[in-house]
C-alpha cells in the first residue's frame, strides 16, 4: 500500500486510494509521513471509509492478521503493516502505515501516549510547526545529503543542516515558508545568494513580453529573504485571487507562443516541401 520498501510517493498513494474507493479530499482530512528509508512511516486521518479501502485491499491477496498490543495488525504482502487507530463513538480514522512492524508499533505507542514524541526532546522549542492554514508541511532535522534519491546538485542541499517548508492559505492569502539552517553565518550567506540569485532568473524569463514581465515581476516581487546568523528565511505571501490571475495569465500566454511557434513550424515545413517538389 504505502512506503513500500522505504519509499513514499503520494501521488501514487492518490492514485491507489481512488481505486480502493477513498475520495482523498472528500475522506482524508491530513497526510503525514516522517522517517528515513524503511523506518517511513505514513499517517492517514480520514473517516470509515479508510476501513473499506483495507477491507477491497484485503481481496488482493497476500494478507494475513496479527495481534500487536491488543490491536489488530494488518500484513499485507511481508512489507506493508497497518493498524486502526480509532475513538469510540466518533467517525474518524487514524491509519498508521509502515514497511516495518516496529515502526507501526512506535508509532501507536507515541500517538497513545506510551513513548516520548520529539515535543518531549529538549530542542522541542526550536521547532516548527505548522502556521494556520498549512496544507503542505516538511521537515528535515538532519542533512539533506543523508536521506535516500535526493539528488544533491544544489547548493542550497548541500549546506542545508536543517530544513522546514510550509505551504497554505490563510485569511484569502496564499502563503510558502522556507527556513534553512547552516552550519554558520557565513553558509547562510551563501544559502541566501543562491536563492536570490535564482528569484532574479526567473524574473528575467518574461524577455520583451511586457505582459509575463508584469506577471513574473509582481510574483518575484512577493518573495522576501532574510538572513540571522546561521538561518535563512525565504517567505512568499499573495492574494489567492491574484495569484491564480497571474498564473492563469502566464498559462494562457504559453498556449498562445507554443501555437503560436506551431504556425511557424508548420509553414517553415511547406514552404521547404514546395522548393523540393520545384527540384
Amino acid at each position: 500500500m504505502l512506503s513500500r520498501g522505504g519509499t513514499v510517493r503520494l501521488e501514487d498513494e492518490v492514485e491507489e486510494l481512488e481505486e480502493l474507493g477513498v475520495e482523498p479530499l472528500e475522506d482524508l482530512k491530513s497526510v503525514c509521513v516522517y522517517g528515513v528509508g524503511e523506518g517511513s512511516v505514513v499517517l492517514l486521518l480520514g473517516n470509515a471509509r479508510l476501513e473499506g479501502a483495507l477491507e477491497r485491499l484485503k481481496e488482493r491477496g497476500e494478507y494475513r492478521r496479527e495481534e500487536m498490543d491488543g490491536k489488530v495488525l494488518h500484513v499485507f504482502g511481508g512489507d506493508c503493516f497497518v493498524a486502526v487507530l480509532g475513538r469510540e463513538g466518533s467517525e474518524e480514522r487514524l491509519l498508521v502505515q509502515a514497511g516495518k512492524r516496529e515502526a507501526v508499533k512506535l508509532a501507536c505507542d507515541v500517538l497513545e501516549g506510551r513513548a516520548a514524541s520529539l515535543a518531549s526532546r529538549e530542542d522541542a522549542k526550536r521547532r516548527f510547526v505548522p502556521a494556520e492554514g498549512s496544507i503542505v508541511f516538511a521537515a528535515a532535522n538532519e542533512k539533506l545529503e543523508g536521506l535516500q534519491g535526493l539528488e544533491l546538485g544544489s547548493n542550497v542541499v548541500k549546506l542545508a543542516e536543517e530544513v522546514v517548508f510550509d505551504l497554505g492559505e490563510s485569511h484569502g492569502e496564499l502563503f510558502a515558508k522556507l527556513r534553512v539552517d547552516a552550519k554558520d553565518a557565513k553558509e547562510a550567506r551563501q544559502i541566501q545568494q543562491v536563492l536570490q540569485g535564482a528569484t532574479a532568473l526567473v524574473g528575467l524569463v518574461g524577455g520583451d513580453d511586457p505582459d509575463v514581465g508584469a506577471a513574473l515581476s509582481e510574483l518575484v516581487g512577493a518573495l522576501r529573504f532574510s538572513t540571522e546568523e546561521a538561518k535563512v528565511q525565504a517567505e512568499f505571501r499573495m492574494s489567492t485571487r491574484l495569484l491564480i490571475e497571474h498564473l492563469r495569465a502566464l498559462d494562457a500566454l504559453g498556449e498562445d507562443a507554443a501555437a503560436a511557434g506551431s504556425r511557424f513550424e508548420r509553414k517553415g515545413s511547406s514552404k521547404g516541401g514546395s522548393k523540393g517538389e520545384k527540384k
